[in-house]
């Protein structure tokens, strides 16, 4: 008896879980925004001491 108990409650959390993440990404998905930015060239960014180029393509490097 207590095995079947034991693999009810696994069902039950296994499906209460699966419901909780489906509803987390349909929220999420309705939150999203677009947005536009603009890049000041002048503007010196400094991290640990190294200087960050932010122009780059493939995201932040180091000067």
């Amino acid at each position: 008896m207590k095995s079947g108990l034991k693999r009810n409650m696994m069902v039950a959390i296994t499906a209460l879980s699966v419901t909780v993440a489906v509803g987390a990404v349909g929220y999420a998905d309705s939150a999203l925004k677009q947005i536009t930015a603009y890049q000041n060239a002048a503007l010196n960014i400094t991290v640990n001491g190294s200087k960050v180029d932010l122009s780059s393509e493939e995201g932040m490097k180091k000067v």
